[in-house]
């Protein structure tokens, strides 16, 4: 058999999560059309759920069993702690966004089917972008979900602003391909491969620093930043989720964003981890990854305190989140571990925090029809329950003690105050700065709900599923800030990645007897 046949089928048993979300993908398909008229929606939430629990378990599975692999499809994808950490970020994100939905109306019932479709193949797509370790591949992913996105954007044909969101994203969308693109091909042109770890090896062969490299660099973290929604590439970002749907614009908020995090980590931290000076470029590194990190907090929190449409004030506080997270990108060249596991600790609270925000938000623009902040007035009285858990959300957004919040900033900044310098104190004097300025308009949410008057004094309670899965968010953002120590042992697991890229064929004399991976022709060198 062809070598390069054998190799991908060698492969594939690590390839089940993604099979089965392929599978789930089409099943909801072909049950939507042998589903009854007026019933399109009875069997589609079931076969979504399951599908998504199904591809949790075995890629759970295959992190307690150790179950992992390098170098698979020929180096364009691995299965490593790493990418099965994101694995359960995007799942489990999919899974909350599909239940949300359910309890909202901004979505036709009727289009159920194709929106859970959109959102499995969006997943499939986040988790190739976590696992891909070939230029190719990253693009590959990130167009793919690029793509869906601006669909999922657009599920409300009949709002304009719906429309007008769609465009925006595509738009924006092929501009940061195309630089990234251009960056990648310089890559390549400077080191004749694609292969992420074969580029390491050349930029540590050459120990030079070029301001080509340094072009290169900064047009692939446009084509990233867009995907964060770091500046100056965050312009899209309160437009589209002003105007897509809710569940979608919290979706948005996190498992893209989580991605775009994994994919720099695993591309840069790759190929600068450690490296120090290298002829300069550490140091220009960290003052281009950093000014980013700046200007995308000063404008994500000080953008923030100018809204008064919910969605638009959370687009921007996730804006600058984005840029509390780049602090840690920032680290690679000399302190890449602890700035990595300040990310990865983060993004676990981030989803927690950040769904329950989004979550509580939907509830009452729900029940008031209004995505205005002023329709949180008085809802201590309307719904005690969804004012206290907001409240919750809210200061832990903000980063106060005793929250889940607060250890992520903590983890953050102690990744950064590691490499004291002029710079680096600059970074986290402006951090600090901006986390007030975050106090202060995140209590604008709570003044709203206990203290500013209201006329409307009706109650509006919550349905059990929704008081279940707020619950389920509340509860780790308070228990993460004041024990948090199995979250460490979790991310440190994550951190762990493989790194082969030299493929051999098997000979024909293998032992037979002596237990084989898949990909027993991969070796690393």
């Amino acid at each position: 058999m062809n070598p390069l046949m054998t190799q991908n089928i060698r492969s594939l048993p690590y390839f089940i999560p993604e099979a089965i979300l392929l599978g789930t993908l089409l099943l909801v398909l072909v049950c939507d059309l042998l589903q009854v008229k007026g019933k399109k929606t009875l069997a589609t939430l079931p076969v979504t759920v399951t599908g998504l629990v199904a591809c949790f378990a075995v890629s759970l599975n295959f992190g307690m069993n150790g179950d992992t692999a390098s170098g698979l499809f020929h180096g364009m994808i691995t299965l490593d702690p790493f990418a099965l950490f994101f694995k359960y970020v995007f799942l489990g994100s999919t899974l909350f966004v599909v239940l949300m939905s359910r309890m909202g109306s901004d979505i036709d019932r009727k289009a159920h089917a194709e929106y859970h479709t959109i959102l499995i193949a969006i997943t499939l797509g986040l988790m190739l972008m976590a696992a891909s370790t070939n230029l190719l591949m990253v693009y590959l992913s990130l167009e793919f979900v690029s793509i869906l996105s601006y669909v999922a954007a657009g599920m409300q044909p009949r709002e304009r602003r719906s429309r007008e969101a769609a465009l925006k994203y595509v738009l924006y969308g092929g501009a940061a391909s195309a630089f990234m693109l251009y960056g990648m091909s310089l890559i390549y042109g400077m080191t004749g491969t694609t292969d992420i770890y074969l580029i390491r090896d050349t930029f540590i062969a050459n120990s030079s620093y070029n301001f080509t490299l340094l072009f290169s660099v900064a047009l692939i973290l446009a084509g990233f930043g867009y995907k964060i929604a770091a500046a100056p590439f965050h312009m899209w970002a309160p437009d589209v989720y002003e105007g897509s749907p809710t569940a979608v614009t919290a979706f948005f908020s996190v498992a893209p964003k989580a991605a775009g995090f994994a994919v720099l980590i695993r591309v840069f931290g790759t190929w600068f981890s450690g490296v120090g000076d290298m002829g300069g470029f550490g140091e220009s590194f960290t003052h281009l990854v950093g000014v980013m990190a700046i200007a995308t907090m000063v404008v994500g929190n000080f953008g923030a305190m100018l809204q008064s449409n919910i969605k638009r004030f959370l687009a921007y506080s996730s804006i600058a989140h984005a840029g509390y997270l780049l602090m840690g990108i920032a680290m690679l060249p000399n302190f890449a571990e602890p700035g990595f596991r300040a990310i990865l600790l983060y993004v676990i609270f981030y989803v927690f925090m950040n769904f329950g925000a989004f979550f509580v938000g939907a509830l009452v623009m729900e029940s008031t029809d209004s995505e205005d902040i002023s329709a949180f007035r008085g809802l201590g009285k309307r719904n005690l329950m969804a004012a206290i858990v907001m409240a919750i959300f809210m200061f832990s957004l903000a980063g106060l003690p005793p929250l889940a919040g607060f250890i992520g900033k903590f983890y953050l900044f102690a990744a950064v105050i590691q490499q004291l310098t002029f710079f680096t104190l600059l970074m986290i004097t402006v951090a600090i700065i901006t986390s007030v300025v975050a106090a202060f308009y995140y209590f604008r949410i709570v003044r709203a709900m206990f203290l500013d008057p209201s006329t409307d004094t009706e109650p509006q309670p919550t349905s059990r599923l929704a008081q279940v899965m707020l619950t389920i968010l509340v509860i780790p953002t308070v228990v993460f800030g004041v024990y948090w120590t199995p979250v460490i042992k979790v991310v440190d697991k994550g951190l762990v990645t493989h790194a082969p890229h030299v493929y051999e064929t098997q000979t024909a004399n293998t032992d037979t007897d002596q237990k084989e991976s898949p990909v027993a022709d991969l070796k690393t060198p």
